[in-house]
């Protein structure tokens, strides 16, 4: 869903990206001496325990640094940066009505309300559902901001269809997840992938150049991981509520769960 754009610091109208880009480099420079570690006959499990530590405090260091080049997190939250949270909240917006759409009415109720209506989910495909839930939730701007909030939904949506082989099946696995931990802990997965989707537009070319694709991979993945289980630990504790997702109270709480993630990474 995503597309990679390089950037340059110090073009005129964006935010210096020059340390983010410097702390992204570290993660792949520790992930390659992490991976030198583990293929010696015997790895010095001390060691290898620094590397991750240190590896962990460099990625929120990192995330850190894009909300701070991003105009700071009152700024993002807000959606008053031009750079990161405008389309994240309004996707979390739209996510959150439809996710609670299928908590209580099932997912052809949920579809009904962004397309055309639907009696059952015969015909289609769980690759068709989440184009639609997608689409539905994507803004109609082109910018890199928009591109992160689209992919977030899909990654989200990818998740649950991955323990699914049918629509029905998709169906009782968003419905369980929900019930299970509330439409707010699918949210702060949203906002986690949101915000890795950020760092990946900009950087993963630049690393994959410098350091190759394996160890660009490597990085990324060990990114998203970083920041998703994060943001999973914060999410178990928020409280599991009725809520008018469309209102002044769900946007309230949307705008509190972001901002819940982005303290983490301060």
């Amino acid at each position: 869903m995503g597309t990679t754009q390089r950037i340059v610091p110090g073009v005129t109208g964006e935010p210096n990206w020059g340390n983010i880009s410097r702390g992204v480099t570290s993660v792949a420079g520790t992930i390659q001496k992490e991976q030198t570690e583990e293929k010696k006959d015997e790895p010095n499990t001390k060691k290898q325990q620094q590397l991750t530590k240190r590896r962990q405090e460099q990625v929120k260091q990192t995330v850190g640094r894009l909300i701070q080049a991003s105009g700071g997190r009152a700024a993002v939250k807000s959606g008053r940066s031009a750079t990161l949270g405008r389309s994240g909240r309004r996707g979390a917006q739209r996510l959150s009505g439809f996710l609670s759409v299928v908590a209580t009415g099932g997912l052809a109720a949920a579809l009904s309300t962004v397309t055309s209506p639907l009696a059952n989910l015969t015909g289609l495909t769980n690759d068709e559902i989440i184009r639609r839930i997608v689409a539905y939730c994507s803004d109609a701007s082109t910018g890199m901001d928009e591109t992160a909030a689209n992919a977030a939904c899909n990654h989200l949506m990818q998740h649950y269809a991955e323990q699914a082989q049918t629509p029905e099946d998709l169906e009782r696995v968003m419905q369980g997840a929900i019930a299970a931990n509330g439409v707010e802990f699918l949210l702060c997965e949203y906002f986690g992938f949101y915000i890795f989707e950020h760092l990946s537009q900009r950087f993963q070319e630049k690393i994959t150049q410098d350091r190759g694709k394996a160890v660009s991979s490597a990085t990324f993945d060990e990114i998203k991981l970083d920041i998703i289980g994060r943001v999973r630990v914060m999410g178990a504790t928020k409280p599991i509520s009725q809520i008018n997702w469309h209102g002044p109270q769900g946007h309230q709480i949307i705008d509190d769960i972001f901002d819940s993630v982005l303290v983490i990474f301060q």
